[in-house]
């Protein structure tokens, strides 16, 4: 549990607030105004840097993702995309995709130059998402974010580079797919206050809103687009440039609110300090809370940023950063470090027969057992769905990687119970030795990929749970 924590300065601040309020408060009304404006100015800032650091997370780890499920299911995308026709395939890709991204409502795969391989996007969006994937296609590392409207509901396009293969060759192409906007008003309604509000407009057009704290560009009850003047009369304007994305994240102050402040500011002078001394220990206390809420936001976005929040295992972005550390001191104490890539065997057929509860339990499972047999030294991930990473360190030679990977073995092939039920779990483990086999991280997990993709072909008839 986080504690509330009130430091000497932060008390010394408050008596000085205290002071300087009352003085300025009494010097002239231009000073106090001058002083909401700076105080809000500073606030909007603060509340504008939190969201986009929330919204620049949000939309880096979509990118990632998808990235991460286009390299996951290769095989998959590059049949399907030489069957496009086949409505079974079809319903099989749409299931995966919605088992990464359940809020997804359809894809496109579409080739170098844009031209869709397939297409599933509602007919009067249809050209205006086919010209962004023509546009991002010739610009891979540009905006991978738009916003469009159809008559039923806004959406956002999202798309990635992808590789599929033709002839033997591999191609560069799109992977595309598009979501309910409604998750960009809910991070903006998060962050904002009633004092302040939050916006979401176009890079090319600052004056063209597409989000506001209360929702899309739909559901607007005035026009979505500023005029030059309305924008410049914005109080206390900040704004702050998204990555990955189209937009800027504007915010600014209620022009009713700094009136009412400032009214309340000559009342307070009329009156005495008693009324000051009220509202600063309102001001403190707030600024307790938000400093705490703050701290606690940060402790989450760390954790979603190195964890994986269902098994609480490190996450591939994590693994990668610890495997670089192992990796210098394996070369530096010249001994051998061993990767181990680790897929769970017909994991999905539990999953659709008792459902997601159960499956999510036995991968917290296998990360429990996983954990119960490692060195302080090791280092154990999970890669993405029921594939699981392990780093062995100080290897001496391979009888006793082999001795690992079948004491690994025994322990997932023990039995789990989950709601009276018995399950049993088995798994194929391909691997791979630094600096026998590879001598970077990228090819360690790629030959230990490729092993346990050999080891699972021809294993194909033992009785196990899959994954």
């Amino acid at each position: 549990m986080i504690r509330a924590y009130i430091s000497p300065t932060i008390v010394f601040l408050f008596l000085v607030y205290l002071l300087i309020s009352f003085l300025y408060i009494k010097t002239s009304w231009n000073h106090s105004y001058s002083f909401l404006q700076q105080k809000y100015q500073q606030k909007n800032q603060v509340n504008a840097d939190m969201a986009a650091k929330a919204l620049d997370y949000y939309f880096a780890n979509l990118k990632k993702s998808l990235q991460i499920f286009a390299k996951t299911h290769q095989q998959q995308l590059n049949d399907f995309s030489q069957h496009a026709e086949d409505e079974d395939r079809y319903h099989h890709l749409l299931a995966s995709i919605k088992e990464f991204f359940p809020q997804v409502r359809s894809f496109t795969l579409a080739t170098s130059d844009g031209t869709p391989i397939y297409e599933n996007i509602d007919g009067m969006v249809n050209q205006v998402c086919l010209k962004d994937i023509k546009t991002f296609s010739q610009n891979p590392h540009g905006d991978i974010m738009r916003l469009h409207a159809n008559p039923l509901f806004y959406h956002i396009d999202v798309m990635v580079p992808w590789q599929y293969k033709v002839n033997g060759k591999m191609q560069n192409g799109v992977f595309f797919v598009n979501y309910p906007a409604t998750f960009v008003t809910r991070i903006l309604n998060t962050y904002r206050e009633n004092d302040v509000h939050l916006m979401l407009v176009q890079k090319h057009d600052p004056l063209k809103i597409d989000f506001t704290d209360m929702g899309a560009r739909h559901s607007f009850s005035r026009s979505w687009a500023l005029t030059q003047k309305e924008f410049d009369a914005l109080p206390n304007r900040f704004q702050y440039p998204l990555q990955h994305s189209k937009w800027i994240l504007v915010s600014y102050t209620d022009q009713q609110t700094l009136l009412k402040e400032h009214q309340f500011l000559l009342m307070q002078l009329e009156r005495d300090i008693v009324q000051n001394l009220l509202i600063g220990l309102v001001l403190f206390a707030g600024l307790i809370f938000f400093h705490n809420q703050s701290y606690r936001r940060n402790l989450i976005l760390q954790e979603l940023a190195h964890n994986d929040p269902l098994t609480g295992l490190p996450n591939r972005t994590q693994f990668i950063f610890r495997l670089k550390q192992s990796l210098l001191l394996a070369e530096r104490g010249h001994f051998k470090l061993a990767v181990l890539f680790i897929d769970l065997n017909n994991f999905k057929p539990v999953n659709d027969q008792y459902g997601h509860h159960v499956g999510d339990e036995l991968l917290k499972e296998v990360g429990k057992r996983l954990l119960a047999g490692r060195r302080e030294s090791d280092i154990v991930a999970r890669f993405g769905g029921d594939e699981f990473l392990i780093a062995l360190n100080d290897i001496s030679h391979g009888a006793v990687l082999d001795s690992i990977i079948h004491h690994i073995q025994q322990k997932l092939a023990e039995p789990v119970m989950i709601d009276g039920v018995e399950h049993q779990i088995s798994a194929s483990i391909g691997r791979a030795i630094f600096d026998d086999d590879a001598s970077n991280i990228e090819e360690l997990i790629d030959l230990a990929d490729q092993q346990m993709y050999k080891i699972k072909r021809e294993s194909k008839n033992t009785d196990v749970l899959d994954g």
